[in-house]
């Protein structure tokens, strides 16, 4: 039943225009970056010069490095070759964001016991920022956490599935690491290996081993892959004031091109001062 409703209410955000967020044009653009063989860990979807896809992005994200990992990557190419243009680049997005909430919900209700399986699926499926975020604006991070959930349940069985799970997560964005130290500390409890006189290192080099050999793999998988390392700031910078004034003037510089074209009239020089060309471009609500 939790399903079948979530299904039916699902089916609007799938449907529709990408909602409270952008980023998903963002990532189309960074994977027609990867697509012309360039490096979006130096270049910002600024570098695609024209098109429909550079002009959907966010005029403060243009010019700013990808700081996702490289299976971010993977899939913004992926998405990129399979949808063949921009707009098929977002419906290829939204069908992964989908299919990630597939996974939460059918990770939580392998989770919770039989009594919480509806209530489980309910929280997740069916929560509205889920919907929201994951689902309509098609952000990564439902890959991310679909393959947290998937680490929580291989732990029950191997912690090195667990950690390979996770270790794909943080290759997704990087917030999902603090998942590794986590399950490398259970399974270090596990072995207990500190309470005898001869460790058993096999155990305490496990984790170890198996996050190295993922990091190498997922990194190589893309080109450029290592960059995303130094481009993890990427998001602090842009909110330094320089970068907020450059977008302020370039917007104003928009909204000035269409005071000249037919159809826009943006006022004279003393109504624009005034701001009566804005009165006529914006909602009453963003004065």
């Amino acid at each position: 039943m939790a399903w079948r409703l979530a299904a039916w209410w699902a089916i609007p955000f799938v449907l529709g225009p990408p909602l409270l967020s952008s980023d998903v044009y963002s990532y189309a653009a960074q994977g027609a970056l990867v697509a012309r063989g360039l490096n979006p860990y130096a270049l910002g979807p600024a570098a695609l010069s024209n098109g429909d896809v550079l002009n959907a992005v966010d005029p403060v994200w243009r010019n700013a490095p990808s700081p996702y990992g490289p299976l971010t990557g993977l899939i913004q190419h992926g998405a990129v070759a399979l949808g063949g243009s921009p707009v098929g680049a977002v419906v290829a997005l939204r069908i992964v964001a989908v299919l990630s909430v597939v996974v939460i919900g059918l990770c939580a209700a392998t989770l919770a016991t039989d009594r919480m399986r509806a209530t489980a699926v309910a929280l997740t499926v069916l929560n509205p920022l889920v919907l929201l975020q994951v689902v309509s604006a098609a952000h990564l991070e439902g890959a991310m956490c679909a393959l947290l959930m998937l680490a929580l349940v291989a732990c029950r069985r191997s912690p090195a599935l667990a950690l390979v799970a996770a270790c794909a997560a943080t290759a997704i964005k990087a917030p999902a690491a603090a998942a590794i130290l986590l399950i490398s500390a259970q399974h270090w409890r596990m072995a207990r290996s500190w309470t005898t006189r001869s460790p058993n290192w096999a155990y305490w080099l496990q984790p170890v081993a198996v996050v190295a050999a993922c990091w190498l793999t997922f990194s190589l998988l893309v080109a450029h892959s290592w960059g995303w390392l130094s481009a993890l700031t990427t998001p602090t910078r842009r909110v330094h004031p320089r970068i907020a004034h450059r977008a302020a003037r370039r917007s104003t510089e928009r909204v000035r091109e269409l005071g000249a074209v037919p159809g826009h009239d943006c006022g004279s020089a003393g109504g624009w001062a005034g701001g009566g060309g804005v009165h006529r471009l914006l909602p009453r609500g963003d004065l």
